[in-house]
């Protein structure tokens, strides 16, 4: 399942991609949530976030 594109308007798409993600800890947790609230206050970016899981989902984040 692929999202709706969001932001159709940026100038600047980045894809992070990460083989270890731990919702409770870490400093790749701390990295990859303040990058996105870096991007998120930037209308000209729009991100895409890869990470391990459970099982395979697509989730979009309220701006």
């Amino acid at each position: 399942m692929v999202p709706d594109v969001q932001r159709r308007d940026s100038q600047l798409a980045v894809l992070d991609i990460s083989e270890y993600y731990s919702e409770t800890s870490g400093g790749v947790r701390t990295y990859l949530e303040a990058k996105g609230h870096y991007v998120a206050a930037r209308p000209s970016l729009r991100r895409t976030l890869v990470v391990p899981g459970h099982a395979d989902s697509v989730t979009t984040p309220m701006d």
